[in-house]
């Protein structure tokens, strides 16, 4: 029940979070200031968003952060036309793959805890899978097939 209730505690204030940033207009400023920084290109900023996702998984848990950093990253996103559907399977994978990675790695801990193992040997035998998963979130954003050849061939 705790733990249930620390998450929807979080789901919670990302929501009223996401509203307000919303309503300030977030997304149109953060436009603003990354246009001069990837200058339109859609891989250099699926790169970039890369880096800033892995970041973040870190230190918050997946959920969390894709309700607050959807509604901001999504018009970017649609205005460079990169498919939704790709950049939200990106999106999923970058914060996965910074769930595992230290220094926090919430994974990890819950892993740890399930195990009845020490975090160290956790970290260490979930740390060898951290470049698997990098490369395969590259291929994805480098060649976005990967991701849309299934939704395009059923959906058309």
């Amino acid at each position: 029940m705790v733990s249930t209730g620390v998450f929807m505690y979080l789901i919670a204030v990302a929501s009223f979070f996401t509203w307000v940033v919303l309503r300030e207009g977030l997304p149109t400023i953060l436009k603003g200031i990354l246009a001069p920084m990837v200058t339109y290109n859609p891989t250099v900023t699926l790169l970039l968003m890369f880096v800033f996702l892995l970041f973040l998984g870190c230190f918050l848990d997946t959920t969390p952060a894709i309700l607050l950093l959807a509604p901001l990253l999504i018009p970017i996103v649609k205005s460079l036309g990169i498919d939704v559907v790709h950049f939200g399977v990106f999106m999923t994978m970058s914060l996965c793959i910074g769930i595992v990675t230290p220094p926090f790695g919430i994974c990890v801990f819950v892993l740890s805890e399930v195990a009845q193992l020490p975090v160290k040997d956790v970290q260490k035998e979930a740390l060898r899978y951290v470049p698997a998963m990098i490369i395969v979130t590259i291929l994805v954003i480098f060649f976005p097939q990967i991701i849309l050849w299934l939704p395009n061939t059923v959906f058309g």
